[in-house]
C-alpha cells in the first residue's frame, strides 16, 4: 500500500522562521508514511535550532529512505556539532548502523561523558563494542560500582588505541 506524498502546506511550514511552526509541521509529517524530501532533511540539518538538527538525524536514518547516500555526508558532520545532544543523536545513529565513521566522535563523547558523569556512558560504551565488533572491557552499568574506575579507564584506553590504529 502506497501513501500520498507529504502535503505541500506542511512542507512549506518547514521553511518557516518560526521554530514552533517547523516543529509542529515535523510532528504532523511524522504520521505520513512517505519520507520527507531530501532537501528538507538537509535544511533541517543546517538549522540554527539544535532540536531541528536532531530531528533531521531521525528523519535521515528512517529505514524507508532510499536517499541515505545523499544525506550521509551532512548527517556525519552533525557528529561534530557544537551541541552535545546533536552530537549524541548523530553518533548513536551511526553506531546503531555499525558504521565505523562514528568511531572517533564516539571516543570524544565517551571521554566527555566519563569526565562529566553523564548517564550516557554505558550506552556509548556498548556502542563502542558494537561498532568495533569486540569487547573493550567496559563495566556494563548494571553493577553497583562507581562510573570512574580502573576497569573503565583501561577500556577507554583500549578503545582509544583501536580508534587510533583504525584512523591511521
Amino acid at each position: 500500500m502506497r501513501f500520498a506524498p507529504a502535503p505541500k502546506a506542511l512542507l512549506a511550514d518547514l521553511d518557516s522562521s518560526d521554530a514552533n511552526l517547523r516543529r509542529n509541521a515535523l510532528v504532523a509529517l511524522a504520521d505520513n508514511k512517505e519520507p520527507i524530501p531530501t532537501r528538507y532533511v538537509l535544511e533541517l540539518a543546517a538549522d540554527h535550532d539544535p532540536k531541528m538538527r536532531v530531528w533531521s538525524i531521525g528523519l535521515g536514518f528512517e529505514e524507508r529512505r532510499s536517499d541515505f547516500s545523499l544525506l550521509k555526508p551532512t548527517l556525519a558532520k552533525l557528529m561534530y556539532d557544537p551541541e552535545f545532544e546533536v552530537r549524541l543523536a548523530a553518533t548513536k545513529e551511526f553506531a546503531a548502523q555499525r558504521d565505523p565513521i562514528c568511531a572517533s566522535p564516539l571516543l570524544g563523547l565517551l571521554k566527555e561523558v566519563y569526565r562529566t558523569g553523564n548517564g550516557e556512558f554505558f550506552t556509548l560504551a556498548g556502542s563502542a563494542d558494537y561498532v568495533a565488533h569486540q569487547k573493550f572491557g567496559f563495566d556494563s552499568g548494571t553493577e553497583r560500582v562507581p562510573l570512574r574506575n580502573e576497569r573503565n579507564e583501561a577500556a577507554l584506553k583500549r578503545y582509544a588505541n583501536w580508534v587510533r590504529l583504525r584512523d591511521q
